[in-house]
């Protein structure tokens, strides 16, 4: 069991649906064919990275996603699923961007 082989039962486990905008809302668009759903770049990604000022925004998000991971590490807590759908971002507004 995880207690034989952890410790003692103190951990806390959150889990939390729909708390924002993951990254995987900003970087595919689904449609479904045949009944499967496919991911494909989405318009959204692909007008951010091609903006005159878009390197900024990726960096920022890069940033927001290092900080998150180490504010987990820092907490002796860690994240074994990190993708794009469990990544809550905030994207950077053009006017964010030149601030």
């Amino acid at each position: 069991s995880f207690e034989e082989s952890h410790g003692e039962a103190h951990d806390l486990w959150l889990v939390f649906c729909s708390e924002g905008l993951s990254l995987t809302h900003y970087l595919y668009e689904a449609t479904v064919e045949e009944g499967m759903v496919i991911y494909h770049q989405g318009s959204f990604w692909r007008q951010y990275r091609s903006s005159p000022h878009g390197h900024r925004g990726i960096r920022e998000l890069m940033r927001q996603m290092l900080e998150g991971v180490c504010s987990c590490h820092e907490r002796n807590v860690t994240h074994r699923d990190v993708k794009p759908s469990n990544l809550i971002v905030h994207i950077p507004t053009p006017e964010e961007q030149l601030g």
